[in-house]
């Protein structure tokens, strides 16, 4: 609590260092505004049926109308004064007596406890101590974008009224104030006299909406105490409101504040501190750009032209992902990062290939291949001899009893796998060949085992359809060379020819399917 009251007290000082360069006083805003309102009154003391809530007899009703004109001045961005002067009218209902304690000498407490009403109308005027409640914290939003602002209220003033109070059920007349009364007469026919004039203590609570620069709409609520126990023209009752001796009211409104001025911005509604807030966020934002790296791919978000890099992409000086061949799309999300100079590529930096032969348009020396057809590396139609085509389609060779690929033979299926990518539309028959050892079903078996090993790698290590090639043996029936009969010692080595024809026809071949 003591340091809130030393923020409230200390505030001021801080607003009149905390102006900015641009509004050096409330000259250069405006500070004046007038306002009007229209709400009910409530009043609480000695005559009075609840203490919280209005009580209704019939068409009497404890619940009154009023309205106030006021006009306020801001000296700065915090404290202000205000002059208000309201019209409006009380009432209260006591149903129960009451027990008269401490009653002066010569007072009736009979007909001071007895089942009364009231009501009177009072002109009122106040001066009071406006305190900008809104700026007591800092706000976020832009400080001119406030829609919302609250103040508080703290003054006295003087409030001239005439009451009568008269019987519950009748217009006889009990007390008076401001009337020529004369206890027991008809009220019908009293006559009024100067109002009576007594001091009060007023607190306040407004809320602001701004409609635009100049009108806002204002609502409030505000408590009058009287320095005085007569409002309701009853000086002694048991029935004192809340434990009050003196009398009381609340009047709640709903109006409007016109900002007087030619400024378009209004004291009120301009804090420096948010302003030096927001300054110094903007100042600690370009600050942190210059070393904050949000997608961590070395380059500060100051100077980033693209914030959101993926995690481990290459970038250049400006922020921007690695494009090596400059074909638009970035290398991390190019299929081809080593795209021709000025190829054209589709989205995903493949460049285009029109005839779909397999070659890119910028190598393809025949860009109407006829579909099907095989190319060399150049886009060319290659002629194809009794289904096979023997200049692009190696055949892939075995020793002796075994299925398993030799390494130079996995280098010749390289050469088949770039013809299959590179001809989307070829399927090959795969056929197995064995020499003449062995009977003719093991050699049937054989070459049919040889063929699945190579359609297999093909397969699992260049990623081609299986759909696109097709299993074939024709064992030792179609021998590419015919083994003589001789024995000959090549080189004293053991080797002799019969072994190298015979791994001739332990071979596999490709034919194009019809």
């Amino acid at each position: 609590m003591k340091n809130l009251f030393l923020s409230i007290c200390l505030l001021p000082f801080v607003y009149v260092f905390a102006q900015d360069n641009q509004f050096q006083s409330t000259s250069q805003l405006n500070s004046w505004n007038v306002g009007f309102g229209f709400g009910q009154v409530q009043f609480y003391g000695d005559i009075k049926e609840y203490d919280w809530y209005p009580a209704k007899l019939g068409q009497f009703k404890e619940m009154r109308y009023g309205a106030d004109l006021s006009v306020s001045k801001m000296l700065n961005n915090l404290y202000g004064f205000n002059i208000s002067l309201n019209r409006g009218g009380f009432a209260g209902i006591r149903r129960k007596g009451g027990e008269c304690i401490g009653c002066n000498t010569g007072h009736n407490p009979i007909v001071d406890t007895m089942s009364v009403k009231f009501e009177g109308d009072y002109w009122m005027s106040d001066v009071s101590l406006v305190y900008n409640l809104s700026n007591l914290m800092i706000k976020t939003n832009n400080p001119f974008g406030k829609k919302w602002l609250f103040l508080g209220e703290a003054g006295v003033g003087l409030i001239a009224f005439r009451t009568l109070q008269t019987e519950l059920n009748s217009n006889i007349l009990v007390a008076a104030r401001g009337y020529n009364d004369f206890p027991g007469m008809n009220v019908d026919n009293i006559e009024t006299k100067a109002r009576q004039t007594e001091s009060l203590f007023k607190l306040g609570l407004a809320g602001k909406y701004r409609l635009n620069d100049k009108l806002d709409l204002k609502a409030s609520a505000k408590y009058y105490q009287a320095f005085t126990d007569l409002l309701d023209a009853a000086a002694v009752s048991g029935k004192d409101v809340n434990g009050a001796k003196n009398d009381k009211f609340v009047y709640f409104s709903l109006g409007v504040s016109y900002k007087i001025g030619n400024k378009k911005l209004s004291v009120e509604w301009y804090s420096p501190l948010d302003k030096m807030y927001h300054s110094q966020k903007k100042a600690h934002k370009q600050i942190d750009g210059l070393t904050k790296d949000s997608d961590g791919d070395g380059v500060a978000d100051q100077f980033d032209k693209n914030p959101e890099t993926p995690e481990g992409v290459s970038v250049d000086g400006g922020g921007n992902a690695l494009d090596v061949d400059m074909d638009g799309v970035a290398d991390y999300l190019d299929a081809d990062p080593f795209s021709n100079k000025d190829a054209i590529v589709d989205e995903f930096g493949k460049e285009l290939d029109d005839d779909g032969d397999g070659i890119p348009n910028s190598q393809d020396l025949e860009l109407n291949t006829k579909s099907g057809s095989l190319v060399t590396s150049q886009g060319v139609t290659l002629k194809a001899t009794g289904g096979v085509s023997s200049s692009l389609l190696p055949s892939v060779y075995f020793s002796s009893s075994s299925m398993s690929l030799r390494n130079e033979d996995i280098k010749q299926l390289a050469i088949v796998a770039k013809t299959l990518r590179n001809n989307p539309d070829l399927i090959l028959v795969v056929v197995g060949h064995t020499d003449s050892y062995g009977d003719v079903y093991t050699n049937y078996q054989l070459g049919l085992d040889r063929a699945n090993m190579v359609i297999n790698h093909l397969k699992d290590v260049y990623g081609i359809n299986a759909n696109r090639l097709k299993a074939d043996s024709k064992g030792e029936t179609t021998p590419l060379a015919l083994t003589p009969a001789i024995q000959v010692e090549i080189e004293g080595r053991g080797i002799t020819i019969d072994d190298y024809l015979s791994e001739i026809n332990r071979r596999v071949d490709f034919e194009i399917a019809e």
